[in-house]
């Protein structure tokens, strides 16, 4: 996950982003979701024919003539109203929208219930497709050769999917079936060649030969129902994208339900850290954890560097073993006969090395896989009561005033909102925990608070610049421990949280089924304080103008706020009162985003790569950070910018289009695992594409014509060479095109089109014009080139064509 290298560093910026619109798809235009109101009336489109029924319509044509607008941009969008002349409409007729190619999306009504044999086949550019609730049919071929979806989710009323319904769809990704669905027809999905998920209810009986022919992207597919069920499953030839792949049987009833909650009067240790005194491990044990890579290899290493030191503490051998304990994996009295509870367990050679064994086990990569990275994560577990492993790290004083680092591991179980004051700064969350080095004793308050009213508080008082702090790390995350900073001046960071009880166990000395992963991802929201009231609603991000199903009613002005949005799979919108600065995120499971800017009315977040925002002459930056799925060799992409009333960013094929009022003096960084570069440029064009070259540079190219093609690079990461002019990393035919179009383009006073750096590359002979005598240049440089008669490069081609 590459994102996990980089969530600490902007978390403090992160907010997501929903709809964008986007030329060729308008699939979920923030502009129309903010702008139109869910009970807004709807007219009749009157180039739509329709036949009464008696007691219900149904929708039979569409005589729509093209303008030239709609067949340069592919934007018509065509909204179905739920009644005409008084009756429901429930149908559309078999062909009734058949070949619209520019039809780019439509909104189904509430009321429609089928949709006819090849109804929108062929509407090429459809991609924006609002199924209604209570649809039951959806009819043979009816979305054939359309875009389709990145995600189709259908509604779980739908009952029968005709033949080749969704079959050569160029955009859907993700599918999800209804639990009403028994039989997948013949080629449904045939050609879907970016298909990449699939989810099968258990209903299914029958999977027709070619249902999924051509699926060559299909990597994931979940089975709701049993392994002896998919083993008695018909399924016909042609299937073998679907059958030949590593498939997930009965998700659901093979998860242990994580019902058992944290006791810390009993799921704890009865004595404390520094009472083991030293560790214990014998060459047994070290032989029980030899399946692991990490033992094989650094095991006998490690803990002979253990041996070497005094004992320093084995905190994650108390966390780990005390939430095994928790889960019912651990059995005290497998340790104390005479113990009920772990709470009861004597100190013993045998306990001690029972911990020793599970803090040794904590250096293995594996294990270190399940850490969650985020505080968002984090707060789902502990509002749900599952216990974690919880670590952080900071700094203490010792005894010679030296500063010195430290680590520390606590089972954290619950959490409470409050006033929490601590030497002048006030926090508003407490984490409980338990801590082996805490007992009533010798201070009770081992517990954990975060979420400080000042997130700079720690770093004001080192005088560091809180610019600094914000690159480094996200003031948000820190934490402070009242036991450690009244006793030993400790500043604590918070590190990753938290662990799968999976593999805390993973060859450890309990074989025992743990806690699984949660069936449901959230997405988490968090803003800074805002000085005037908001409210959120939530969307299906299918239909991004249906709003009705408001997540969070109106939040009071100054309150600052992370707010767990449990359905991950849902777009969420900020609506402000009024324009004003804003500095909040959203994550979700694949996509963490951030937005940072003033004059900002609104923002709207989706789950799937896109981040929009609304205001008057904004000053912004935007973030975007993938996980697995990203466009580009870029997952981490920052835009700034200023004097723009609306900006949209989406991830699409082959890069990110961003959609602005004013691109003017717009800079975009981007980041992967071995570059980061950054890219200034200004256009009067509405819609631009981020995207690499074949050379794996970054660059930007506008649509200045509208046509939902870029043809216009702006800029690029490198400088294009002479004769490159599309800067593709060739000099041929393209580039010869390329000037001939700019040298009329300036003869009818438009300008050339291209850049700076495009018309240096397009001057070949350095004449200070672009005309045909260039283009003549480049082609006989291609030929000569290309029969191997020259080899060398176009500046040298023309100095030995001036020479002779």
């Amino acid at each position: 996950m590459k994102c996990r290298n980089i969530v600490i560093g902007i978390l403090s910026l992160t907010l997501a982003v929903s709809s964008v619109t986007f030329p060729l798809t308008a699939s979920s235009a923030v502009s129309q979701m903010t702008a139109a109101a869910a009970d807004e009336e709807i007219t009749l489109d009157p180039d739509m024919t329709y036949q009464n029924c008696g007691d219900h319509i149904e929708i039979t044509a569409y005589n729509h003539i093209i303008t030239f607008a709609e067949y340069c941009s592919h934007r018509a969008q065509l909204v179905i109203p739920e009644t005409i002349e008084g009756l429901p409409v429930t149908k559309i007729a078999p062909g009734a929208f058949k070949g619209l190619y520019y039809l780019s999306s439509v909104e189904l009504p509430m009321t429609m219930e089928e949709i006819g044999d090849s109804a929108f086949e062929g509407c090429f550019w459809l991609g924006g497709i609002h199924f209604s609730p209570m649809l039951r049919r959806i009819g043979k071929r009816a979305f054939s050769g359309c875009l389709g979806p990145g995600t189709l989710v259908l509604p779980d009323t739908v009952e029968e999917i005709g033949e080749e319904a969704f079959a050569d769809c160029s955009m859907i990704h993700y599918v999800v079936l209804p639990d009403s669905l028994r039989t997948i027809r013949r080629g449904t999905f045939a050609g879907d060649d970016c298909m990449f998920s699939i989810c099968l209810p258990s209903s299914i009986e029958r999977i027709e030969k070619d249902a999924f022919a051509g699926c060559k992207k299909l990597k994931n597919v979940c089975y709701k129902g049993s392994a002896d069920a998919w083993s008695v499953l018909s399924i016909g030839s042609g299937n073998e994208s679907l059958t030949q792949n590593e498939f997930l049987c009965d998700y659901n009833k093979q998860k242990v339900e994580r019902s058992l909650q944290f006791d810390p009067e009993k799921d704890s240790w009865g004595f404390l850290n520094k009472e083991l005194e030293y560790y214990v491990l014998s060459d047994e044990s070290l032989k029980e954890m030899d399946a692991s890579i990490f033992v094989r290899n650094a095991g006998s290493h490690y803990w002979e560097k253990i041996q070497q030191n005094a004992y320093k503490g084995a905190c994650l051998g108390f966390a780990a073993t005390s939430l095994l304990a928790a889960a019912g994996i651990l059995d005290p009295s497998e340790l104390d006969p005479d113990a009920t509870c772990l709470h009861d367990v004597k100190l013993t050679d045998e306990v001690r090395e029972y911990i020793t064994y599970y803090f040794t086990l904590q250096g293995d990569r594996d294990f270190m896989q399940g850490w969650i990275p985020d505080t968002e994560l984090m707060y789902y577990y502990l509002e749900q009561n599952i216990p974690l492993l919880f670590t952080y790290g900071g700094f203490f004083t010792d005894e010679d005033g030296q500063r010195v680092g430290f680590g520390h591991a606590v089972v954290a179980y619950g959490i409470e909102e409050g006033r929490f004051e601590f030497d002048g700064n006030v926090f508003r969350k407490k984490i409980l925990t338990y801590d082996s080095n805490v007992s009533e004793e010798n201070g009770r308050d081992g517990n954990i608070y975060v979420d400080p009213e000042n997130p700079y508080w720690k770093f004001d008082e080192l005088n560091i610049d809180r610019s600094y702090v914000d690159m480094l790390i996200s003031p948000e995350l820190l934490i402070y421990v009242p036991y450690y900073e009244a006793d030993e001046e400790v500043t604590v960071m918070m590190q990753p949280p938290a662990e799968d009880l999976d593999l805390l166990n993973l060859r450890g000395k309990n074989k025992g089924v743990a806690y699984a992963e949660p069936e449901q991802k959230c997405a988490m929201f968090r803003t800074s304080v805002l000085p005037t009231a908001y409210k959120m609603e939530s969307f299906a991000t299918g239909n991004s103008q249906t709003r009705a199903d408001a997540a969070y009613t109106q939040v009071k002005a100054g309150s600052y706020q992370a707010l767990q949005c449990a359905d991950g799979q849902k777009g969420y919108v900020l609506e402000m009162q009024d324009k004003q600065d804003l500095d909040c995120s959203m994550s979700y499971e694949n996509w963490l985003y951030s937005v940072n800017g003033s004059d900002i009315a609104s923002a709207a977040f989706e789950p799937d790569g896109a981040v929009s925002i609304r205001g008057e002459n904004m000053e912004y930056e935007l973030t975007m950070v993938a996980d697995d799925q990203h466009p580009t060799s870029y997952y981490e992409l920052h835009i700034f910018g200023e004097n723009a009333d609306a900006v949209s960013v989406q991830q699409k094929q082959g890069g990110y289009v961003i959609d602005a009022t004013d691109l003017h003096d717009v800079t975009v960084e981007a980041l992967n695992d071995s570059k980061a570069l950054a890219l200034s440029f200004s256009t009067d064009a509405q819609w631009v594409l981020v995207h690499e070259t074949e050379r794996n540079t970054l660059a930007v190219s506008a649509d200045l014509d509208e046509d939902g093609f870029y043809e216009a690079l702006l800029v690029s990461g490198i400088a294009p060479d002479l004769g490159d002019v599309n800067c593709d990393g060739s000099i041929n035919a393209k580039d010869a095109s390329e000037i001939l179009i700019a040298s009329s383009r300036a003869g009818t006073g438009q300008g050339t089109g291209l850049t700076e750096a495009q018309q240096k590359a397009a001057d070949v002979d350095h004449d200070g014009s672009i005309n045909s005598v260039d283009a003549a240049w480049i082609l006989r440089y291609a030929a000569a080139f290309g029969t191997g008669a020259f080899t060398g490069s176009m500046e040298e081609f023309v100095g030995d064509g001036a020479t002779s």
